[in-house]
């Protein structure tokens, strides 16, 4: 998948982790909700043509529209649920930030200049669910990024840490 950027000659993609799927409940529960009107103008015209004055035609193509509506509501969900990543290589940490359909934002930070990584959930649903934030900040640089909905927080950033490591090892580099 094109994520929109390059890797550099020699990097390879070690690993790519997704948000969790509960990111994706926003856009779940409109385009249930935009069924949900669907069905219910449907459902009141068939009942009672008389109390809808808008003519079949026209409740037709409303309902038609509502749920393409919903349709594409769900479709920008899933894009966008499938566009934000956290991306490992084996020299530096990517987050593809998909903001709506038109926005991505592209940040990277080279291990060798990483300062820190840290795994963090707040919150009743996150502890439950186990999705939060992975913070990561570079040294000098001042770049700093918040992969928002991981899945295991902790995890990925232990994962993190562990890659920064075991690629630092040759160069005797690693987190500070």
């Amino acid at each position: 998948m094109n994520y929109g950027f390059t890797l550099q000659p020699g990097e390879t993609i070690d690993k790519v982790i997704h948000r969790s799927f509960i990111s994706l409940v926003p856009y779940v529960f409109v385009a249930a909700l935009l069924t949900t009107i669907g069905f219910g103008l449907s459902y009141s015209y068939s009942i009672d043509p008389q109390r809808i004055s808008l003519g079949q035609d026209n409740v037709f193509v409303i309902t038609v529209c509502v749920f393409a509506l919903a349709v594409i509501m769900l479709m920008a969900g899933i894009y966008i649920y499938s566009h934000n990543v956290l991306i490992f290589t084996n020299l530096h940490l990517i987050e593809v930030e998909q903001n709506g359909l038109f926005g991505r934002v592209i940040s990277q930070v080279s291990f060798n200049r990483e300062q820190d990584i840290s795994g963090s959930r707040r919150g009743f649903f996150a502890t439950i669910l186990n999705y939060g934030n992975v913070t990561a900040q570079s040294a000098g640089e001042n770049v700093y990024f918040v992969f928002r909905y991981a899945p295991n927080p902790e995890g990925v950033a232990n994962d993190a840490v562990a890659t920064n490591e075991a690629s630092m090892s040759n160069t005797g580099q690693g987190l500070g």
